[in-house]
């Protein structure tokens, strides 16, 4: 066994089975200076502590600010421009009231035109890997959508709040499940105990209301490089990567 209890890992199964302890390994690997300014590249705005459990979530990110920055892997690297000064926001297009009359307006950039969060072929291994917490990780029962997800799972120390955030593609939405205070909020509570079920059950609802959208799958980027399984599938990895 080495340092982290579990011998060599890949990073893939770390993830998928949150492996915590590898994380902290690979952000000090890496630089803990770089995890930060990758955060920072995806759109995270809160104080960061140069500390290696940042990688495994001890900043205090709301909800929305975890989407926003996880939103750039499914954008392949793109980050979510937000709206102009004079028109806050991030996700919102239009407001109309009751009948039907515009109230707010926002024309998008075309996506090329975003601002660059990673590139795209790391955004592709990312995706790949995230995809591997739905099929055999923590994140499994959200296979019971039906169509492709990629996501990851959360629980905070003290089971005080579970969280799940997950994507088909062309949707991203992030389950939290907290109370106002912190406090235990039940026993063997995890992200995918009981934020999933809640993401599952809203996602089947999506695709009942939109059935065109079970066909899509996640792209690979044109400059990511493959390499073939035994079982027939292609594992994308990012470009001088591959082993």
């Amino acid at each position: 066994l080495g340092p982290t209890g579990v011998g060599k890992t890949e990073l893939t199964k770390a993830l998928a089975k949150s492996l915590n302890s590898i994380s902290i390994e690979l952000a000090y690997e890496v630089g803990i200076d770089q995890v930060i300014k990758q955060m920072r590249a995806m759109g995270v705005t809160s104080p960061l502590v140069a500390v290696g459990p940042l990688a495994i979530g001890t900043p205090e990110l709301s909800p929305m600010e975890h989407g926003y920055a996880l939103a750039s892997v499914v954008a392949g690297g793109r980050r979510l421009p937000r709206h102009d000064d004079d028109q806050p926001g991030i996700f919102i297009r239009s407001i109309k009231d009751a009948k039907k009359k515009p109230l707010y307006a926002h024309v998008p950039k075309p996506q090329e035109q975003w601002p660059v969060a990673m590139r795209s072929d790391v955004a592709s291994e990312f995706r790949y890997m995230a995809q591997q917490v739905v099929q055999d990780g923590t994140g499994r029962r959200a296979k019971e959508n039906g169509v492709p997800a990629m996501g990851k799972t959360g629980t905070s120390s003290g089971e005080k709040d579970v969280w799940f955030f997950g994507c088909t593609p062309d949707l991203c939405t992030i389950v939290w499940v907290g109370r106002e205070f912190p406090q235990h909020i039940g026993y063997e509570a995890t992200g995918g105990s009981i934020a999933v079920p809640i993401w599952t059950a809203f996602n089947q609802s999506v695709q009942k209301a939109y059935p065109e959208r079970r066909s899509r799958r996640f792209p690979v980027s044109d400059d990511a490089s493959l390499m073939p399984l035994e079982d027939g599938r292609f594992v994308p990895f990012a470009r001088g990567k591959m082993p």
